[in-house]
């Protein structure tokens, strides 16, 4: 609508790349997020508190059941939902293994400049490492300092204090 190429400047090899990155992180990373923030029981009642919040309290548990639920039926539609936790977990372990390989010594994922695909994989490390959750996605985020430095770096820059 703008105008704006977020991957002005790459090769048409770093594009492609870009492209795998963003699915990857749109198709797997992003529903185990959701799996752990919306299905499992310790994590979702720190969401229901915050979410369901404005619902009378009479109407609460029936709204939070019937969202689960249809989470749980686009999770399973998906397939991401139809993987246990360790399957799902051992998805999430190596598609952020493949991130901070990716990463490498860079700034940004291709190269000194963000491109389109950082905003996705910021989004799903700054997810991962949100203090309110326990997840194996965050565990594994903090054992690749690449990530961290990278999810404070694309902070500062695009959302400075």
């Amino acid at each position: 609508q703008y105008g704006v190429d977020f991957d002005a400047g790459l090769s048409a090899e770093q594009r492609a790349v870009a492209w795998a990155v963003e699915k990857m992180l749109e198709d797997n990373l992003y529903w185990i997020g959701v799996y752990w923030r919306w299905i499992n029981d310790a994590n979702f009642a720190k969401v229901a508190d915050v979410f369901f919040k404005p619902v009378p309290r009479l109407l609460r548990k029936p709204i939070e059941a019937f969202v689960r639920s249809r989470v749980r039926k686009s999770l399973h539609g998906h397939r991401m939902g139809r993987h246990n936790e360790a399957e799902m977990a051992a998805i999430g372990h190596k598609g952020l293994d493949t991130l901070a390989t990716l990463l490498g010594d860079k700034p940004y994922l291709m190269g000194d400049q963000p491109c389109g695909a950082d905003a996705m994989m910021f989004a799903i490390i700054t997810s991962a490492l949100c203090p309110d959750f326990e997840t194996p996605m965050k565990d594994k985020v903090r054992q690749h300092a690449k990530l961290v430095a990278y999810e404070a770096r694309m902070r500062q820059r695009f959302f400075p204090a």
